[in-house]
């Protein structure tokens, strides 16, 4: 953070921006204000008012920050490839306002490391249409980070010789964590209605070997990968 009489970065401005915004709207303070009188009524109710006053705010103007300067880090990267004139478009207007509230709602690390993708992948040349691009970036809002884990894997899995009766040694368990193969099976089942498996999801072995497990990913979840990862 810069101190007081500095030249503020980008980075502060738009997090400076945002909070004035929440402090400027007064539907948002009166219903803060009702509930942080309810909680000041129950026993430990003190600790979740420094959570809404002080440790949520702060947190999220440290991940906006630390999020916007990995992504001009991975801007630079490709500085060559960016596409001045999409930056001047309402699409990528609504694409960067969007990603921003994104990583703002979401700390998990996987969301956040596809908003850094869309927010550099929709500045570039791209076969992927703007309608296309909005779509998936609506689908990263409301996936969780457990669908984005089986995606994931599931790519990882295509890149590996499938059949043969070789092994790869690595299993598909390994890329998922300890998620129980109850919720993976319930986000597996999402996924097909989303079309993004060309599988029933209780076909999916999820503590078998990635070599048994390729080749079930849909077109469109492809598209979704290429613009949703670095």
């Amino acid at each position: 953070m810069t101190k007081d009489g500095d030249k503020k970065s980008k980075a502060e401005l738009v997090v400076q921006s945002i909070q004035e915004k929440i402090k400027t709207n007064p539907g948002l303070q009166r219903h803060l204000t009702v509930f942080k009188a309810l909680l000041s009524e129950i026993p430990g109710g003190g600790a979740f008012i420094y959570l809404l006053d002080d440790h949520i705010a702060a947190k999220k103007e440290e991940r906006i920050i630390k999020f916007m300067e990995e992504t001009v880090q991975a801007i630079a990267q490709v500085n060559d490839r960016i596409d001045q004139e999409k930056l001047k478009t309402d699409h990528y207007a609504f694409i960067f306002e969007e990603c921003l509230r994104g990583v703002a709602r979401h700390p998990q690390k996987e969301k956040i490391d596809s908003y850094k993708a869309i927010l550099i992948n929709a500045a570039v040349p791209s076969t992927i249409s703007d309608d296309e691009q909005e779509y998936f970036l609506n689908l990263v809002n409301t996936l969780s980070p457990v669908h984005i884990r089986l995606i994931a894997a599931l790519n990882e899995a295509r890149k590996i010789p499938q059949g043969g009766g070789r092994e790869s040694g690595f299993k598909l368990r390994t890329h998922l964590g300890n998620t129980s193969s109850e919720i993976l099976m319930s986000a597996a089942a999402e996924l097909y209605q989303l079309q993004f498996t060309n599988t029933e999801p209780r076909s999916i072995p999820f503590d078998a070997d990635m070599s048994r497990v390729g080749g079930r990913l849909t077109p469109i979840a492809m598209k979704f990968i290429e613009f949703c990862t670095l």
